[in-house]
């Protein structure tokens, strides 16, 4: 679903519990739809990307993968390998960018938003941001991806690593949360 207000790093309101219709009036709202027929265009849109999402989740095959994940928004470049059980933002897809070339392992994680409950305000941002993996980066096995990420180009990110900050263009990087381990030539 193309986002009606960009893919630039903004604010989001805090999660609070509600009923189902203020809670997708909210979401709605911030993906810039509103009025009746906006929340409703919305709603159907999004419930159709997420019958896409489990058929990517699922499928067998990379390419059955890639094309489900561009129906939802993801820009996704040329020659890009997904792995099995990848879970690529439900929320803001459109916030992610995957360079040619990329390969994401099985159970990588990349997430485009942070929502906490309205009682963590204090102490946490409720915010969407945008991760971009560039050209030739290979995201191993059981990565996770924090919202507002670059990964720089040829750089690879070891298995199980937690990504919240950016990693520059070819260099090794792993742990939790991720470093840089070593540069690459």
């Amino acid at each position: 679903m193309k986002n009606k207000l960009g893919t630039e790093k903004r604010e989001l309101e805090y999660y609070k519990p509600d009923n189902l219709i203020r809670s997708i009036k909210r979401s709605a709202k911030q993906h810039g739809f509103n009025g009746f027929f906006g929340v409703l265009y919305y709603t159907i849109k999004k419930n159709i990307d997420w019958l896409f999402s489990i058929i990517a989740y699922f499928a067998p095959f990379t390419g059955i993968r890639i094309f489900f994940h561009r129906l939802k928004g993801v820009k996704i470049g040329k020659r890009a390998f997904i792995g099995y059980q990848c879970v690529l933002d439900e929320v803001f897809p459109d916030f992610i960018e995957i360079g040619n070339d990329v390969s994401l392992a099985g159970g990588v994680w990349v997430l485009t938003h942070s929502t906490p409950y309205m009682h963590h305000s204090e102490m946490l941002k409720s915010f969407v941001a945008p991760v971009k993996i560039k050209d030739k980066a290979w995201i191993t096995i059981n990565v996770t991806i924090l919202p507002g990420v670059t990964i720089g180009e040829g750089s690879i990110i070891t298995a199980g690593s937690v990504v919240n900050r950016d990693i520059p263009d070819w260099v090794i990087a792993g742990g939790n949360p991720a470093k840089v381990i070593k540069k690459l030539k």
